[in-house]
């Protein structure tokens, strides 16, 4: 498929979960376009979604910016850990772009979610999971 008929699809999928147009990237190295996938959820887990990722903007404990993405450390509560694992998974597939890794390792009293996209994905990373207040503290 031309890369300007997948740029024109993926404009057209992103314009409902409220990515606009400066957030396809499309370019010549074979990356990822910096873009969602809409037809990866069907509207129940959309909605779920945009729940959880409420809860996730509400949850966080700590930000911490990275090079390449942003991590949250969120209180130890297994239920909290257990819908943020939900959230990975729903939007590890409308945003395949990104990569997540949810963790809670014995060296940590409090789990982490690092959410990374890279130079070109990381401002989308900044206004979808960075919540635009502070985080709680």
């Amino acid at each position: 498929m031309n890369e300007r008929l997948v740029a024109a699809s993926l404009i057209a999928a992103t314009a409902a979960c409220g990515c606009s147009r400066k957030d396809i990237d499309v370019n010549d190295h074979n990356e990822l376009p910096i873009a969602c996938v809409l037809t990866a959820l069907t509207p129940e887990q959309r909605s779920q979604e945009a729940v959880l990722l409420e809860e996730h903007l509400a949850s966080i404990e700590e930000v911490r910016e990275r090079d390449d993405g942003y991590a949250f450390r969120y209180a130890a509560d297994a239920g909290l850990f257990s819908r943020m694992a939900e959230l990975v998974a729903l939007e590890h597939r409308c945003c395949p772009f990104l990569d997540f890794a949810l963790e809670w390792s014995h060296g940590n009293s409090e789990p982490w979610l690092h959410v990374k996209g890279g130079a070109r994905g990381k401002g989308f990373v900044l206004d979808t999971f960075v919540p635009k207040r502070g985080p709680r503290g």
